[in-house]
């Protein structure tokens, strides 16, 4: 579906000084009603991070230039990279479990992942490093992925983005940044009317930028330290603190030959990821393989990566591959900064994710010890370790009221995990609250009847190039399943009504009949 609605007003008057957005956006909706809680990605940066990869570009000639995606469809050697991409019909693919909402100086996009979330806006013969990151995540969650990406062409770090913490000016991009965020995820059922409403947790961040900090002077040699008061204040502004961020290495167009210049802005990032208060929680992925030369691209600026499909489309993959590694890493990050010396022992027992409740019981007790060392470790394991038992109490809390069963299977994790603390104490207690609660039993009841008819639900069958769902064409076809999914809806309504899963056994039935 397509439809052109006004752009919203994001912020203060006078903030686009560069380049003002347009006045439409064109708006695509997802069909898969999403399942919670909603995972959620932010990609930003600048105009590499919009899209600047070309599917397609035939010459006088009829033949596929280099480096564009359908020459790597059409190239036997880099097809199985890329299959994923295309359906059964030969069709580039479209996902309706990822959702993109992309926002540039051009205005808004967003809908299911596909092509065309790049700088031009709907111009499906670009796309951006979201196309695979997406794909990637997408695979991993059972859940419905949301995908953020802001991203305004020519911003620096130093200028545009500068965050609160490195002083002077505030960068307007940074502010816009957080508030395009924070705008989306009030109101996710008003950007996707789709979304069930079940929760969302912001799982991680990806940056993909610097062109203009190598071309602004000085601005390579204060990139470090601005990109950790990015890093801080980011996770301050979304009430994240230990959100996982991805550092995608720009190497300034010279690739595996980096000049001294454009290696400085790409050491700069990766000595960022390297701050003890960082560690287990930011991670550098380099991309300088990934540059293609001028000569195997379909043409564009250089800044632009020659617009070589290639290039975007595996540095979109190494940033899904570092963000899962980076999250699996998370389950044991729990440590603090480290190195640690005087609790080395105790250190990899954690790290482990064993007996977390006793190490929280000695913890307190070592960071009042007379030995400085012992007790400045401690008091860094003890604060890393808190803070996650507490984030990981409240997510599971968060999902009460929208999904009880998941929050009892969390609650029970972290009673598991942290016994014998406080944090374990109130993870057991609430779930036995919830258990011993009728209207949560009623509920759980409800949404394990409800679990068996969405999968047969999921087996219907379209009728090609129609998408009437209550046509009598549509009702032949799937007869049978049809006839057991509604009958299922009816039994489930009648037998758990004023349920969570009864309203949903009630749309599905609306949707067919």
């Amino acid at each position: 579906m397509k439809s052109n609605i006004p752009h919203l007003a994001l912020i203060v008057a006078g903030l686009f000084l560069a380049a003002p957005l347009i006045s439409a956006q064109e708006f695509r909706s997802p069909k898969m009603e999403g399942k919670g809680p909603l995972k959620v990605f932010i990609l930003a940066g600048q105009s590499n991070m919009q899209g600047q990869g070309t599917v397609s570009k035939p010459d006088a000639a009829g033949n596929e230039a280099k480096g564009t995606l359908l020459g790597m469809i059409k190239d036997k050697a880099k097809a199985p990279l890329v299959k994923h991409l295309m359906n059964a019909k030969g069709e580039w693919a479209e996902r309706d479990d990822v959702w993109v909402y992309d926002i540039n100086e051009f205005g808004i996009t967003k809908g299911p992942l596909q092509l065309g979330y790049g700088w031009e806006l709907w111009n499906t013969n670009i796309f951006g490093p979201e196309l695979q990151f997406g794909h990637l995540v997408g695979n991993y969650f059972t859940h419905q992925v949301l995908i953020i990406k802001t991203a305004w062409g020519g911003k620096s770090l130093k200028t545009d983005y500068r965050p609160p913490s490195s002083g002077g000016k505030l960068g307007p991009y940074y502010t816009l940044m957080i508030e395009t965020i924070t705008r989306v995820l009030a109101d996710i059922k008003k950007e996707f009317p789709d979304y069930d409403g079940g929760n969302y947790e912001l799982v991680g961040f990806g940056w993909w930028h610097g062109w203009n900090d190598g071309c602004e002077t000085g601005a390579i040699a204060e990139y470090e330290q601005n990109l950790s008061n990015f890093i801080k204040d980011l996770r301050k502004d979304l009430k994240a603190p230990r959100l996982p961020i991805l550092l995608a290495e720009f190497t300034g167009m010279s690739g595996q030959n980096q000049d001294p210049h454009w290696s400085g802005l790409s050491k700069a990032q990766s000595a960022t990821a390297q701050h003890p208060e960082f560690k287990g929680t930011v991670k550098f992925v380099p991309t300088r393989d990934f540059q293609r030369d001028e000569k195997d691209s379909p043409g564009g600026g250089g800044h632009h990566e020659w617009n070589n499909a290639e290039t975007y489309f595996l540095v979109g993959n190494a940033m899904g591959e570092g963000m899962l590694k980076l999250l699996s890493e998370q389950s044991t990050a729990l440590t603090g900064p480290g190195p640690y010396v005087k609790l080395a022992t105790l250190a990899k027992q954690i790290q482990a994710g064993q007996n977390l409740g006793s190490a929280v019981k000695i913890l307190t007790d070592k960071k009042d010890s007379k030995d400085a060392a012992e007790a400045a470790e401690a008091v860094a394991m003890l604060t890393a370790l808190t803070t996650s038992a507490q984030e990981q109490l409240e997510d599971a809390l968060r999902s009460k009221e929208n999904d009880p069963a998941e929050a009892i299977s969390k609650l029970d994790n972290v009673a598991k995990r942290f016994a014998g603390s406080e944090f374990g104490t109130q993870a057991k207690q609430a779930a036995e609250a919830l258990k011993k609660d009728p209207k949560v039993k009623k509920e759980i009841q409800a949404t394990t009847m409800l679990e068996p008819l969405l999968t047969l639900e999921s087996t219907l069958k379209p009728i090609p190039n129609a998408h009437d769902l209550k046509s009598e064409a549509f009702r032949r076809q799937n007869s049978a399943t049809l006839h057991s999914v509604m009958s299922g809806c009816q039994a489930l309504i009648k037998r758990y009504p004023d349920t969570r899963a009864a309203r949903k056994a009630l749309e599905i039935q609306d949707k067919y009949r």
